[in-house]
């Protein structure tokens, strides 16, 4: 059970509540025999509950004002973040105390005993519950914390701090360490899609963008000249701290031609220092630095690695490679599938995005036939005090801090390794990948490495030995199977409909931008009549603007994780009966919004032309 105290509880109805009726509707009754209000000396209440344990205070006896003073006074690094999150409410002394300090700091409650929330709200008036600062105010039922947490972090982009009222620990010993165990991993998945979404949204559009030439010249690795790989074992090298064991196993294998060799990621150098060159190099992270992963093959002019790139890797990474390229689509690319038909009129082979190269690399293998698929140094996690292979160009030494944030899982033997939640994350999803792949066997030989489900540990002599008998099983030439086979006339056809969509969408920015006027206007008249029929207005350009397919694939996706805080900012305004608050609110959110999506698109349109040029001057000079 949730409430939830937003802008909906803040207007000037909520003025005329009562408690009784806001415990009504929340279908609180009378407080149980459970929970005791007392009351001291100088007139103070204090809060008594029934544990198994007797009875407990959640309050000084003898003065919880002063005692909430002492507490707010202990609240360390606040500077450091947007928003505090009360866990444990009591009478509410800490939390007023910690308004009047900082009157401009937002905050949320959450009180998980609903028996001590009713007698809080028995003895608080709805001005003091309810500030113009509070965002969030959570209870809860049987089915516990998660929906509530859910609920607060897909609303909440600050940083937040969580704040335990220290007696909760001791009285609700097990039920506040699992609500601090939920709330570090919801809080945790949600800065690693905001990162996702903050660093890279915007890169991978643009180096869709600029990689449109590139895709066009080059072959796409799952539309032909598979069988290559059907049936043979792959190699999967990954630069964790064990490839250090495995260079000479590795330089048997590639000269013997047991395997197909592919690195993944950083491994490449690590394999390049030791003079073993694998039979593709695999990339995907559309971040600026994964080009240095491939300066040293650039500077070097190494043409006989193939780079097989993800569609939406970062552009600089393939500019003036040297070798012979190849490419996959990503489905978080909205861009390149938009102009690709292929010449045999089959579907575009898409690769699902992960959130490691690895596990990219490892679908990809799999949809190539590739069996066994067998795990070179994908430790996820920390061995001794070292995370990547030495010659991988990363940060490799573990210090102090970088300690107190690992946790302990089981490896490959069943002993105790330490990792942290983003390699403990990769492997969960590692596992869940190759639970869908019935019909592939993975042969982890990672000596140290975290335990994958689903995988074989087997030491590499012993994968040789037993495994990989037979010789030159290795098509050196599997890249001449390939051609490039996407229509141009194709691509031609939905670069001219681009434009043309983009000076519509022009057209809807202009039209909102009007909008936006007359409703200040109307706002500022106090005319809800009017108001009304501009929010008619309003649904339908917003219609007008998702179905823009310039907007769609570029702009609303560089800008996803600001279009989910509008999306969220409209079903709030929902609640709103006050068509001139439900405006504002409108305007406060969507008119910012729509600026930084204006500018956008003034910025990549003259991009893209250009782009659409190349590829097409390209095409023509190669007779397609």
């Amino acid at each position: 059970m949730m409430l939830l105290i937003d802008h909906t509880l803040r207007g000037k109805k909520t003025k005329e509540f009562s408690v009784p009726v806001i415990m009504n509707k929340m279908g609180l009754g009378p407080a149980d025999e459970e929970v005791k209000l007392e009351w001291n000396s100088k007139g103070q209440a204090t809060l008594l509950i029934h544990t198994p344990n007797g009875w407990n205070y959640l309050h000084s006896k003898y003065d919880p004002h002063d005692e909430a003073i002492r507490w707010v006074d202990s609240i360390q690094d606040l500077e450091k973040y947007n928003q505090v999150f009360f866990y444990g409410i009591g009478l509410g002394y800490h939390i007023k105390e910690f308004i009047r300090r900082y009157p401009q700091m937002k905050y949320s409650m959450y009180e998980p005993n609903l028996s001590i929330l009713k007698q809080y709200m028995s003895t608080v008036s709805i001005d003091e519950m309810v500030t113009s600062n509070l965002q969030y105010f959570y209870t809860e039922d049987k089915s516990g914390s998660q929906n509530n947490l859910r609920h607060f972090v897909s609303r909440v982009k600050e940083d937040v701090l969580l704040v335990i009222l220290p007696v909760y620990e001791r009285v609700f010993e097990s039920k506040t360490k699992e609500f601090i165990n939920s709330f570090s991993e919801i809080i945790f998945e949600r800065r690693k899609y905001n990162y996702a979404a903050t660093a890279f949204s915007k890169r991978t559009v643009i180096s869709g963008i600029m990689n449109l030439p590139t895709i066009y010249q080059t072959p796409n690795i799952l539309h032909e000249g598979a069988n290559s790989f059907k049936g043979k074992p792959a190699i999967l090298v990954a630069a964790g701290p064990s490839l250090d064991y495995e260079y000479e196993n590795l330089r048997f294998i590639k000269e013997n031609g047991l395997a197909y060799v592919f690195s993944v990621g950083a491994a490449i150098n690590a394999l390049l220092e030791k003079g073993i060159y694998p039979d593709g190099a695999c990339t995907y992270d559309p971040s600026l630095k994964n080009a240095e992963v491939f300066q040293k093959i650039k500077d070097e002019r190494i043409n006989s690695i193939p780079l097989i790139f993800g569609s939406t890797v970062g552009f600089e990474t393939i500019q003036n490679y040297p070798g012979p390229m190849l490419h996959y689509l990503v489905d978080r690319d909205f861009v390149n599938p938009f102009y690709l038909q292929r010449m045999d009129g089959k579907n575009l082979e898409v690769v699902h995005s992960a959130e490691s190269i690895a596990i990219v690399t490892l679908q990809l293998l799999y949809r190539l036939g590739c069996n066994p698929i067998i795990l070179v140094g994908q430790n996820l996690g920390y061995a001794k005090d070292r995370s990547y292979a030495s010659g991988s160009k990363e940060d490799v030494n573990i210090n102090e801090a970088l300690m107190k944030k690992a946790h302990i899982v089981k490896d490959v033997e069943g002993n105790d390794m330490y990792t942290i939640k983003a390699y403990d994350s990769f492997r969960k999803e590692m596992e869940s990948f190759i639970q869908s792949f019935s019909d592939l066997e993975v042969i982890n030989t990672t000596k140290g490495g975290a335990h994958i489900a689903g995988t074989t540990y087997i030491p590499m002599d012993r994968v040789i030995k037993e495994r990989l008998q037979e010789n030159n099983i290795v098509d050196h030439d599997w890249v001449d199977h390939y051609s490039v086979k996407y229509s141009m006339d194709f691509f031609s056809g939905k670069s001219d409909a681009l434009i043309e969509e983009c000076e519509k969408l022009e057209s809807i920015y202009k039209s909102f931008f009007r909008l936006f006027d007359e409703m200040k206007s109307s706002i500022t008249r106090s005319k809800k009549r009017e108001l009304e029929k501009l929010f008619n207005k309003f649904d339908r350009k917003f219609d007008k603007l998702q179905a823009n397919n310039f907007y769609l694939f570029f702009i609303q996706v560089m800008n996803h994780l600001d279009f989910d805080v509008v999306m969220k900012s409209f079903e709030e305004a929902r609640f709103h009966n006050d068509p001139v608050e439900k405006a504002k609110r409108v305007l406060e959110f969507f008119s910012n919004y729509l600026a930084q999506c204006r500018a956008q698109t003034q910025m990549i349109k003259p991009l893209l032309e250009s782009i659409h040029i190349q590829v097409l001057e390209e095409g023509s000079e190669n007779g397609k």
